[in-house]
Order: C-alpha cells, then structure tokens, then sequence
C-alpha cells in the first residue's frame, strides 16, 4: 500500500526526497506518514471518533495507562469491539445509495413491527410516529446503530 501511495504521489510531482525518510526520527517515511495522517482523518472526521483512547487503539498507538473509553468499557472486549465496529461503520462514502422505500409495516398476531430505513446512508434518520396506545401496551425502538427504549404504558 506504500508503495502504491508512493507512486500516486510521484506522479503528482512529489519526489522522492521529499518522501525520503526523516533522519533521526526512526522507519518512517513520507508515504507512511501521509497514509497515517489519512486514516486518523477518516476516523476522526467520517468516523465521528473524537476518544483519544479509541483512535489511539485503532492506530495501534500507545495506550499508556488509558485502556479504555471514556465510558471504562474495554477496547478489547467483545462490547468495546462492537463499539468500534459501529462507530467505524459511520463511514459510509463508498455505499451505494439505498433504493428510497416507504416505511414497511409487518403485522404478527399482537405485535405490529414498522421498519423506517434510512434514505442516505450518510445521514441521520428522523421518524414521527403518533401511536395510541392502551393501558399494558409497550413500544419498543430499536436501531442497529446503538438506539434501544421501550415505554409502556401503565
């Protein structure tokens, strides 16, 4: 993958000298460098990650004494790396754009279950839904991206 950026970028008109590497300051070289500034900005800007310990991890970094988020769940637990996943996930620039669908409603006895799916994957989704409920029923509202409450009604 260096190799490759290193020859993007020659024929940009960077030369080699300018990604030689530094002296004194170890193996690393310009196109290295430049892929490590590139994926801390995708992390940091397209990502949303804004945990130092988190990018960090992800740039295999050193953590120092700071293992874990800012919410003390483990980077390397399955919850911190499902954590990670969703966050990584964000990224959503080389998706195709999903086809524009309504809102699908599935009915199963008592239960009715409503699927909104998101129009740009890029962009938040926002649902309004007025709902009558009687006293006993629950909702429940659930999102792959980490959203979950229920109410009911008492």
């Amino acid at each position: 993958m260096t190799a490759y950026c290193r020859t993007c970028l020659h024929h940009l008109g960077i030369s080699s000298g300018e990604l030689a590497r530094e002296r004194g300051k170890g193996q690393t070289g310009g196109g290295v460098k430049l892929l490590q500034k590139d994926y801390y900005y995708r992390l940091t800007y397209h990502c949303g990650m804004r945990n130092e310990g988190e990018l960090n991890f992800l740039r295999t970094r050193s953590m120092g004494s700071d293992v874990t988020t800012d919410n003390y769940r483990s980077l390397s637990s399955p919850s911190g790396q499902q954590r990670l996943q969703l966050m990584l996930n964000r990224d959503t620039r080389l998706e195709p754009m999903p086809p524009k669908r309504a809102p699908q409603i599935l009915k199963n006895g008592s239960k009715t279950c409503v699927t909104v799916t998101s129009q740009d994957p890029s962009r938040t989704t926002a649902v309004t839904m007025r709902i009558h409920m009687k006293k006993g029923q629950t909702v429940t509202i659930w999102s792959e991206e980490g959203l979950n409450g229920t109410v009911s009604v008492v």
